[in-house]
C-alpha cells in the first residue's frame, strides 16, 4: 500500500497506481504546464502535491536540461541517474583529507541525494559534531519543533569498529526504498575510505 499512488488530473482521480514512473515520464515529456494541473497523493501524505513538486518529476526535468529538450527517459534512466549520483559522491568522498572529512562529505552527499531536511554526524565517543537544517539554519534547535516524518541512522565503520553514525531526518515524508539502498551504498564507500585513512 505504501507504494500506491493516486493522481488527480482533468477532474478525475486515477489509482491506486503501483509505479508512478510511467505517468511522471508522460507528463515530463509534454510541456511543463501540464504538471501544474496534475496532483499526486500517496500514503502517508496528508495533502495532495503538485506534479512539479515531485522528486521524480524534477529529476526528469533536470535530466532534460542537461541532455537537451528532445531527450525522453528510457525504462532504466532513474537507476542510471542514481548510479551517476553515487559515482559523483564517491569521487568527492575520495578527495577527503582525513577520516572525519570523509564522514562530513558523506553527510552532505546523503543530504543532497535524499533531500533530508536535517542531519547530524556523531563520531564514536564524541558529542555531535555538525548539524544542518533548511536554509542553513542550525538543526539541533529544530529537531524538537517539527515532527520528523522520516529518519535514517547510518553507521560508518573503520574496519570492524564503529567510527561514526550519520542521522538524517525529513519533515515532509519518509525515506523511500531507493533512498535506503543509496544510503547503504554510500555508507559502504565511506567506510572503506575511513578504514584507509585510519590505517595510513
Amino acid at each position: 500500500m505504501l507504494d500506491s499512488w493516486y493522481v488527480a488530473m482533468n477532474g478525475s482521480v486515477l489509482g491506486p497506481i503501483e509505479h508512478i514512473d510511467a505517468l511522471v515520464n508522460e507528463v515530463a515529456s509534454g510541456n511543463g504546464s501540464a504538471a501544474a494541473d496534475r496532483f499526486a497523493w500517496r500514503p502517508p501524505w496528508s495533502d495532495w502535491r503538485r506534479f512539479d513538486s515531485l522528486r521524480e518529476y524534477r529529476a526528469i526535468r533536470r535530466a532534460q536540461r542537461s541532455r537537451g529538450p528532445d531527450w525522453s527517459p528510457s525504462s532504466g534512466w532513474a537507476r542510471e541517474e542514481r548510479a551517476f549520483g553515487l559515482s559523483k559522491a564517491a569521487a568527492r568522498i575520495a578527495s577527503a583529507s582525513d577520516a572525519r572529512e570523509v564522514v562530513m562529505m558523506t553527510l552532505e552527499a546523503m543530504r543532497r541525494e535524499t533531500h533530508a531536511t536535517v542531519g547530524l554526524a556523531h563520531f564514536s565517543g564524541e558529542a555531535m559534531i555538525s548539524a544542518f537544517g533548511r536554509g542553513g539554519t542550525p538543526a539541533a534547535p529544530r529537531l524538537g519543533k517539527e515532527r520528523l516524518r522520516g529518519a535514517a541512522f547510518v553507521p560508518i565503520h573503520a574496519g570492524t569498529r564503529p567510527f561514526a553514525v550519520i542521522e538524517l531526518g525529513k519533515h515532509d515524508h519518509s525515506f523511500r526504498q531507493a533512498d535506503r539502498a543509496w544510503l547503504r551504498s554510500i555508507a559502504r564507500i565511506a567506510s572503506s575510505h575511513v578504514a584507509l585513512r585510519k590505517t595510513a
